[in-house]
């Protein structure tokens, strides 16, 4: 539903359906897909990323989540992170307060 919906909105819905890749991610990772939920993070992180560029206070939260999240199925993985996905999201996270750890030691978020 989102995907529709970030289609033809995407200001009002992009964010909705980073929030709701997390969560699948989330799903996936807890029944062992680890590949999918990779996917899942790895995509809510790319589709949020100009959102937080633009208003890092307002989606710190839900960008510390999805980074975690993909870190973290990266690692389930045996795979590096795409470091030059999370460069700039990780300066900015660090400038505002440390929402998101370094990827290597980052954890899954909590769903």
């Amino acid at each position: 539903i989102y995907r529709g919906l970030a289609e033809r909105r995407p200001d009002a819905f992009l964010p909705d359906l980073a929030r709701s890749l997390g969560a699948c991610g989330s799903c996936l990772g807890r029944f062992g897909d680890h590949a999918g939920a990779k996917e899942a993070f790895e995509e809510g992180v790319r589709r949020l990323a100009p959102f937080f560029e633009r208003l890092p206070g307002a989606f710190t939260p839900l960008m510390g989540d999805l980074v975690r999240g993909y870190a973290a199925t990266c690692r389930e993985l045996g795979l590096t992170p795409d470091a030059e996905m999370l460069g700039p999201i990780m300066a900015m996270l660090g400038k505002l307060g440390g929402e998101g750890e370094a990827p290597g030691d980052a954890a899954a978020p909590d769903g």
